[in-house]
């Protein structure tokens, strides 16, 4: 049976040869090693990061670092991890990440949700739901396998300075009308028997004044706020090729490939998807329109 060692002096805690199926679920506070292969339906939670010399199947590991599986990932396996997952192979499995996700082989029907994924192999049936790029060798097969990419960056963070100058432009509407305003009550505050209109070229004088206070105070915000970061746009770099079957989205543009591509790049455009070396043009912007290549590039 594995031995599961707890004792604060050992670091990181580990387990000897293989978890056996019928145990319970392991719950360690920092990094946990297991020296060989994990099949159980009990789960593994660790606070740190977790490394399995051999493969993983039918479990769920949750890790607040990295997962490393020196193996591969197979039959209804689900790892989550705070920060990168490695693995040798990906088959019928799932890979959550906060960062990236890399496999050195290939990717079968798996579904994987991260920022960014590395492939060295080929990708092959399942759902890639991703925030700024994938690398891999091959998308798709040549059976058409239905293979589904996401690419979508999150939305960008409320910008300020377009909050600031919206504020400014109606202090500035604002001001206009008062202005208007107090030269009427001025003409009228020529009589010397009109006090009401006295009266009301000093309160409307006082308003535009806070306004203008106002507006400079708007204006001194404006400037300290840092430059906007620059947004990268989104992209799929297949090495090999790109097979019919494959469905890709890129922010907010879709497309399909009705025949094989070569090398490829695929990136977001204003009113296309460049690929390179080829063009793909999108038919009326519709999504998983159907597309062909264009003629090669120079």
């Amino acid at each position: 049976m594995p031995t599961v060692h707890l004792d604060p002096d050992e670091e990181p805690p580990f387990i000897a040869g293989d978890l056996e199926p019928d145990g319970p679920a392991i719950d360690v506070p920092g990094d946990l090693v297991i020296e060989g292969h994990v099949e159980r339906p009990a789960g593994i939670n660790a606070g740190g990061d977790v490394h399995v010399l051999g493969g993983v199947q039918g479990t769920p590991v949750r890790a607040g670092g990295r997962i490393v599986v020196h193996g591969g990932v197979r039959q209804g396996a689900h790892l989550v991890a705070g920060q990168d997952v490695y693995a040798r192979f990906v088959e019928h499995a799932a890979i959550e990440a906060g960062r990236d996700v890399v496999v050195r082989e290939d990717l079968i029907r798996a579904n994987v949700s991260a920022p960014r994924a590395r492939v060295g192999g080929s990708i092959v049936g399942g759902e890639l739901a991703l925030l700024e790029w994938l690398v891999a060798g091959t998308l798709g097969s040549e059976l058409a396998v239905p293979t589904y990419v996401a690419v979508v960056p999150p939305p960008p963070p409320a910008d300020d300075g377009r909050a600031i100058a919206r504020a400014r432009r109606e202090l500035a509407e604002q001001g206009l009308r008062l202005e208007i305003l107090l030269d009427e009550h001025r003409r009228l505050a020529k009589d010397p028997r009109n006090d009401g209109a006295r009266a009301m070229v000093v309160k409307l004088a006082t308003l535009i004044l806070h306004l203008r206070e106002r507006d400079k105070a708007l204006a001194d915000q404006a400037a300290a706020q840092p430059a906007p970061a620059p947004v990268a746009r989104p992209y799929v770099r297949i090495h090999g090729e790109l097979h019919p079957g494959v469905a890709v989205r890129l922010g907010a543009q879709h497309l399909r490939s009705a025949t094989r591509v070569p090398g490829a790049l695929l990136l977001e455009g204003a009113s296309a998807v460049e690929i390179a070396p080829l063009d793909l043009e999108i038919e009326g912007g519709r999504p998983m329109p159907l597309i062909t290549p264009g003629r090669p590039d120079g």
